[in-house]
């Protein structure tokens, strides 16, 4: 049997705490708004990747409360969405280095969100510098950048990265 150490003036004393409460379920949520599609009946969803599947993609910054909702332990939200025609959808026009309109980006859902979105489009130019070999584009929402970046884009129908097959 192992004999007990005892060293003048410590003291060992053991502690258990208790794990943390994980958020629990708190309830069921219903939002009314713009969506990229989808019915105007109200529909259950019990996750992001639901959200993403029947309303499109676009509507995660359109409704960005349904992942604060999800994130707070919301189990099921009801979307609705309203009737389309209710708002425009924002858009952009694309100039060359003349001014000519080339492209107009339009925003996949109507309503006033789209006025927040931005695009930046960069050139990356031949060696010789007399053509652009190819562009990248990054979308951003009130100056911050949301993850949707198409990088390498050319006007080559042919090619993997065609402007209009990637961007749409």
């Amino acid at each position: 049997m192992p004999s007990t150490l005892i060293i003048p003036g410590v003291q060992v004393k053991t502690l258990f705490e208790p794990a943390p409460v994980l958020p629990s379920v708190t309830g069921v949520l219903g939002v009314v708004g713009i969506t990229e599609r989808g019915t105007v009946v109200p529909t259950p969803i019990g996750s992001m990747a639901e959200l993403n599947d029947i309303f499109g993609p676009a509507t995660r910054y359109s409704m960005p409360e349904v992942r604060a909702a999800f994130t707070n332990g919301v189990s099921e939200i009801f979307i609705s969405r309203t009737r389309p025609g209710a708002g425009q959808r924002a858009s952009i026009d694309l100039v060359d280095d003349d001014g000519d309109k080339k492209i107009t980006l339009i925003a996949r859902a109507e309503g006033e969100w789209g006025n927040d979105l931005s695009v930046q489009v960069t050139q990356v130019k031949t060696l010789s510098g007399d053509g652009v070999k190819y562009v990248n584009l990054d979308l951003f929402q009130n100056g911050q950048p949301i993850g949707e970046s198409y990088k390498n884009l050319v006007l080559d129908e042919e090619d993997f990265n065609y402007f209009f097959d990637r961007i749409n």
